[in-house]
């Protein structure tokens, strides 16, 4: 399991659930976001993405660009230089907001860092994506809106259907994800072998 956290003052490669979580407590700003992936080499490229669409959306000059190494090969941790430095728990322990996560095989909330983290090491959600909002009700949202655009950005409208309820849920599972994959990893390889036959006539 490797992750990545990316918020407007710092990014970081971590290796295990425990850097997860000491990265999420001591971070600069609540806004951030939790990227699960399988190497490093992707995640440092989701890092430039999410770094730049940061600036990007930025009105102030507050934020600059941080420098990102070319290579990743274990855990890292940069911070850009501010003034600005928030707890992410108050004194009594408690933590504002909530955490939207959204998957490929699904979505829920988390109510604090260790709960998501505890969500992470689990292992059922996916290729999970976690954002920090400042509401629940903000969380729950992002968290099915996520998931409903991976879900067609992944598959065909015409040929999958969700079947996610038109009721309000702060958890979901898809039940069918699995029959989902394999349907389509031989659509993929029925792609691969006619763009190959293409080729192999000069018609691409």
């Amino acid at each position: 399991m490797k992750c990545l956290v990316i918020g407007k003052y710092n990014v970081a490669f971590c290796g295990s659930i425990n850097e997860l979580a000491s990265v999420l407590y001591y971070r600069q700003t609540m806004e951030c976001r939790v990227v699960v992936g399988d190497d490093w080499e992707t995640l440092l490229d989701v890092a430039h993405t999410g770094q730049q669409r940061l600036i990007d959306c930025c009105t102030d000059d507050s934020l600059g660009q941080m420098a990102l190494p070319a290579i990743v090969t274990g855990p890292l941790s940069l911070t850009y230089s501010t003034d600005t430095t928030l707890p992410a728990v108050d004194a009594a322990g408690n933590e504002a907001g909530a955490w939207g996560i959204s998957a490929l095989n699904g979505f829920c909330i988390a109510n604090s860092s260790v709960e998501l983290c505890q969500i992470i090491a689990g292992g059922e959600m996916v290729y999970l994506i976690a954002q920090w909002f400042p509401s629940r009700e903000a969380a729950v949202i992002a968290a099915r809106v996520n998931y409903t655009q991976r879900f067609y950005y992944r598959y065909r409208a015409s040929a999958e259907q969700s079947f996610l309820p038109q009721s309000y849920l702060e958890f979901f599972v898809d039940a069918f994800f699995e029959e989902r994959e394999k349907r389509r990893k031989a659509q993929l390889k029925q792609l691969q072998e006619r763009a190959l036959r293409n080729w192999e006539r000069g018609w691409l």
